[in-house]
Formats: structure tokens, sequence, C-alpha cells
């Protein structure tokens, strides 16, 4: 050891000997020490398992919330659907069968060509559509002069409203057509702006049999 190295051994020495004499207070220090190390880990450990069932709380909480929102538009859809078929089901056979297509399409012609048309002014005949039975009645409904030939009443199957409605367009066609047993019909309908309903009858041969206007 050089001349220059032994001047250190003084110190190390001194060292040594702090050492001795703070043994025990460097122990407990060290001892305090580590447990605040343990407990700090203690602390992390249990924050993290708090965290960790949080979040199984939180994942459980949504997928209830998911089944309570299938469930919830499934019932809704199904609500839906049922109130969709009530509105829409047929009320008997006939109106989905061909002959009630046939009567309703006679119907829709019928208001289209003479109703809504100008009275007895139209070229269509009229035995196409209307039963002889019919076709007597619409002559003895016909409250005018008749001066060339047949003429008919064809506005008796319509409201007795001369005028338009004030505040409506003047619009006239048929809103609905109902079946009302026994071949006859239920016709709603607007009327220049006033609303209607006709029971229209419709005898085998697809023709006009018999009609009633409905006082509104």
């Amino acid at each position: 050891m050089t001349e220059f190295g032994k001047t250190l051994l003084p110190h190390v020495e001194a060292l040594l000997n702090w050492g001795r004499e703070n043994f025990e207070r460097i122990m407990e220090n060290r001892k305090k020490c580590e447990m605040t190390y343990v407990y700090r880990y203690i602390d992390l450990q249990e924050t993290q398992q708090k965290l960790t069932n949080i979040m199984k709380v939180l994942k459980y909480t949504f997928y209830a919330l998911v089944l309570a929102g299938f469930a919830s538009c499934g019932v809704s859809s199904d609500k839906n659907i049922k109130e969709a078929t009530i509105e829409q089901s047929p009320i008997t056979d006939e109106d989905v069968s061909d002959e009630g297509t046939e009567n309703i399409s006679l119907i829709n012609t019928v208001y289209e060509k003479f109703v809504f048309a100008t009275d007895s002014q139209s070229d269509e005949n009229p035995e196409k559509y209307f039963s002889d039975n019919a076709l007597k009645k619409l002559q003895d409904d016909y409250e005018f002069d008749c001066k060339d030939g047949s003429c008919y009443a064809f506005y008796a199957l319509r409201t007795e409203m001369q005028d338009s409605n004030p505040g409506t367009d003047g619009a006239s066609g048929i809103c609905d057509i109902e079946p009302d047993g026994d071949g006859w019909y239920m016709v709603s309908y607007i009327d220049m702006g006033w609303t209607g309903k006709t029971r229209i009858k419709i005898i085998d041969g697809n023709k006009i049999d018999d009609y009633q206007r409905i006082s509104q």
C-alpha cells in the first residue's frame, strides 16, 4: 500500500467504528423501511383487488343491461307485430277471396266512373255494373227532368251535399271499403270534402244490386 493509500485507513476505521456504535439503530431503521415497503405492497395488492372486483361488477352489470335491452326489444317487436296483425286482419275471409277482390274493384270503378263523375253523363254502360233492381232504384231516385233516355241518380251513392266543404280542397274519393255481411260492403268516402258512408250490395255476377246511404 502506498503512502497515499494509507491516508484512507483512518477514515475506514472511523466508518467501521461508527457502524458498530450505531448498529442497533441502523437495524431498527432498516426494519422500519422494510415494513413500510411491505405495507405499501399490501395496500397496492388490496387496491388492485378492489379494482378487479369493481371491473367484474361493471362487466356483469353491462351484460345484464344488454340482455334486458334485447328482452325489451323482443317484447316491443312482438307487440308491434301483434298490433299490426290486428289492424290488418281481415274482418271475414270474403274480402281476401277472389270474389271479394272483384267486388271491391267493382265498387271503386263505379264511384270513379259514375258517382264522382258528372251524374248520369258517363259514357260507360251502367248495365255492366248494376243489376236491373239497382237500375230501377236509381231511376226512381232521380229527382230531375229526364229528357234523353234513362236517367239514373248515381248521386244517391254519395252524400246529399251540393257544395264543397269550406276550408277543404273539395276533393272526392273512396277512403275504405269493408265487408258488411251477406254481400254488403260499407263504403267510406270523401265527397267534395265531406265525409260519407254508403252500404253497397253485390250479387252474383259481380253487379251492384242495392244501396243504402248512411246518415252522417
